[in-house]
């Protein structure tokens, strides 16, 4: 049996990965791990797989018309070498992956692939793009989903081969921390992660801005520096920017961190989403902000260290002050902790149904 993992991105950017190729390597399987390298600064995550490389340099910022040559070119490195390797099955890391082998799925590898869908990309955009999505979820042996609430943005209503992937990290697992509460001023609130939504978070930063009772820090690449300027511009002494970081440097921020943000605007593409972020909550038992009406919402109801807002309540951060100082670290911790456990079930059928895929004939 031998394997092919596909990823359309740098490692780095990958983190879900590990999640598969941990699996692999448990079960001793013989896989290759096929990514598009867009940079030097790439950061292999270790797994024993063989690495099939495409050396091309390109700036995720650039506009779309700039970036077609590059693709085009990975979608027939990927095509020739599960033609060259002739893989028993493959597994098909995001949407952005599946949708150039296609055909090569629905021909060669029909019930012999697993799909890994982690987010919303063009399916809301194209009826033809979304319909080429609901067949390869359909054909697939099995699905992995980050967030069951993209069924209902796709018009499914059930699939028995989808099973939900937590994008669980290294932080997740760990029973070293407890929710501590800074009753003194400023309270720190942190983002992490691919900053997108700019106009949003203007009206955040709006919303904060010079606000003596908070801090707010934005860790992370992507358009931060549209949004540093406009905050530069407004005067605001207290919102702050680090820029790219590596997912080792999140512990460090952990450490000036009172309040995670994981707030954003309820697009077709957040909305139905359980974000990374979720995680490093539960796993550094950090009080966290998600948006008011999203999955994520859902998902954490009822938990009493995660507070769902909407920035068009006038007196949200006032609330917002109230909660944090009123929270009770004891019942957070075990709100977190009950959570857990039901992620953990989550986990336990994730593996089972990877290694049954791997496998089966």
């Amino acid at each position: 049996m031998k394997i092919g993992v596909l990823g359309f991105f740098q490692l780095r950017t990958m983190q879900y990965l590990t999640k598969y190729t941990d699996i692999l390597d448990e079960l001793n399987i013989d896989y290759d791990v096929i990514h598009w390298s867009r940079s030097n600064d790439d950061i292999a995550p270790s797994f024993k797989g063989r690495h099939i490389v495409f050396n091309y340099e390109m700036v995720t910022e650039q506009p779309f018309y700039k970036k077609i040559g590059g693709f085009l070119k990975y979608a027939y490195f990927m095509r020739k070498t599960i033609k060259t390797n002739n893989y028993d099955k493959l597994i098909i890391l995001t949407t952005q992956t599946a949708i150039p082998l296609f055909d090569i799925l629905l021909q060669k590898y029909k019930r012999k692939y697993l799909y890994a869908y982690y987010d919303i990309t063009k399916e809301l955009n194209s009826d033809i793009y979304k319909y080429i999505v609901k067949i390869l979820l359909k054909k697939a042996s099995l699905v992995t989903m980050s967030s069951l609430g993209f069924l209902k943005v796709l018009g499914i209503k059930r699939l028995n081969n989808v099973i939900l992937a937590h994008n669980t990290q290294s932080s997740y697992g760990n029973d070293n921390y407890s929710m501590n509460i800074n009753y003194g001023l400023p309270i720190k609130i942190a983002y992490w992660g691919f900053i997108r939504q700019v106009e949003f978070n203007k009206k955040l930063c709006d919303m904060f801005g010079n606000n003596n009772k908070f801090e707010i820090y934005f860790h992370g690449g992507g358009l931060f520096e549209i949004l540093k300027k406009y905050c530069l511009i407004q005067g605001y002494k207290n919102i702050f920017f680090t820029g790219r970081y590596d997912r080792k440097d999140i512990a460090y921020f952990v450490k000036n961190t009172d309040i995670l943000n994981c707030i954003y605007d309820n697009d077709n593409e957040m909305q139905p989403a359980l974000q990374v972020k979720i995680y490093d909550a539960i796993g550094y038992k950090l009080p966290m902000l998600v948006s008011a009406d999203s999955y994520a919402s859902s998902f954490c109801e009822n938990i009493s260290s995660v507070k769902a807002i909407n920035l068009s309540d006038a007196n949200i951060t006032e609330e917002i002050y109230k909660w944090y100082i009123s929270l009770d670290v004891q019942k957070g911790d075990s709100d977190y902790s009950l959570l857990k456990k039901q992620i953990d079930n989550d986990e336990d059928i994730f593996k089972n149904s990877i290694m049954n895929f791997v496998s089966e004939q």
